[in-house]
């Protein structure tokens, strides 16, 4: 059977100090257009690429988008998704070739660009999704198979998060007790309760339940976010006050009733408060993995540690987030207090949260 012929769209080339796009018709006829700049050419070259040849990257890539959201993931997280997808395809260059060009031989040449002048952590990243983007792409059809799969990720990741000593953690919960700020309290959750900077700001006055002793978190970066959990007596009574009078769809740490602040916000005010407290600036992900380092060694069981987190697999929480020896640590005092009966050493901050370890 003949093939289809089609219109093709070759281009842009550099052509003296212009930028030239040809478009190949069906009967082999031909039409040029010159440009000023690269820029200009290649959104002209996309936008006839994509009407010539059905569906494009762009379209994959905004349609990819949409499921996304279809799933409830937080828009922070599809945000950040988006913007791996739009560097590791160079959409900006790439967006209205065929779905079809991405063949495992130009994604391992995408990936080896995308290395450039970024750290392990990032580029990996980068990998990754574009790895769940190719199987999404295959799972539909769009694509005979993932064109990532096989590409193995280059470099180390830095395992762990910049976090706080006991001392120094007790010193950070001191000066934000001391301040009696919003601000404080807010840098106070993500260290007593391991919330991250965006569930701190999304919550709601309705959130705050049982007389303060309860703070419900409905939604948040995952499913596995969804969680409710006890509220230190330290920080009941400050949260009480900041709710007091205000309309239950309020933000709670919002100034007025409908405006709330930023997740850099408690990022900003987390670096500020390590440097009143005078110990090493951390922020609030370091915060969450200093929560989960220090309710490890005191004894609270992984699962216990994960779900107050918010994670689905102790694996993500103990490789990620427990610092190295946490849960050796916690093994170790279990076994000093079965040879002496000895005081158990709880190392800070939320006795009852370690009752509920132990009751999980």
């Amino acid at each position: 059977m003949a093939k289809e012929a089609r219109e093709r769209v070759h281009g842009p080339y550099k052509h003296g100090a212009r930028w030239r796009v040809v478009v190949t018709r069906p009967d082999r006829s031909q039409a040029v257009e010159s440009f000023t700049t690269e820029a200009e050419a290649s959104a002209v070259a996309a936008a006839a690429r994509g009407q010539a040849e059905g569906r494009t990257l762009m379209h994959a890539v905004d349609a990819y988008e949409v499921a996304q959201r279809a799933r409830g993931l937080v828009a922070v997280s599809i945000a950040r998704s988006r913007a791996h997808l739009d560097t590791l395809l160079a959409i900006a260059v790439n967006a209205g070739r065929p779905l079809r060009w991405l063949t495992p031989r130009r994604a391992a040449e995408l990936y080896e660009r995308v290395q450039v002048g970024r750290a392990p952590d990032t580029h990996r990243n980068t990998l990754a999704v574009g790895k769940m983007f190719g199987a999404w792409c295959a799972k539909r059809g769009w694509l005979a198979a993932d064109p990532f799969a096989a590409l193995e990720p280059v470099g180390r990741r830095r395992r762990g998060k910049p976090q706080l000593h006991v001392d120094e953690a007790r010193r950070l919960l001191e000066a934000c007790l001391s301040e009696h700020s919003r601000e404080a309290l807010a840098v106070s959750l993500a260290l007593l309760l391991g919330l991250r900077a965006s569930e701190i700001v999304l919550r709601q006055v309705r959130d705050l339940d049982d007389g303060g002793r309860l703070l419900w978190v409905p939604h948040g970066k995952t499913r596995n976010a969804r969680r409710y959990l006890a509220v230190p007596d330290a920080l009941r009574g400050h949260l009480l006050e900041l709710a007091a009078g205000r309309p239950a769809a309020a933000y709670l740490f919002g100034e007025g009733h409908l405006d709330r602040p930023s997740r850099y916000w408690v990022h900003y005010h987390c670096g500020r408060l390590c440097a009143v407290a005078k110990v090493p600036r951390v922020p609030p992900h370091g915060l969450r993995g200093t929560h989960a380092t220090l309710a490890t060694a005191a004894g609270v069981t992984g699962p216990a540690v994960s779900a107050a987190l918010g994670h689905g697999s102790t694996a993500i929480t103990e490789s990620t987030y427990v610092a190295p020896g946490g849960r050796q640590l916690a093994d170790q005092r279990a076994a000093l207090r079965a040879l002496d009966g000895g005081a158990d050493g709880n190392l800070v901050l939320a006795s009852d949260y370690q009752q509920r370890g132990r009751s999980s």
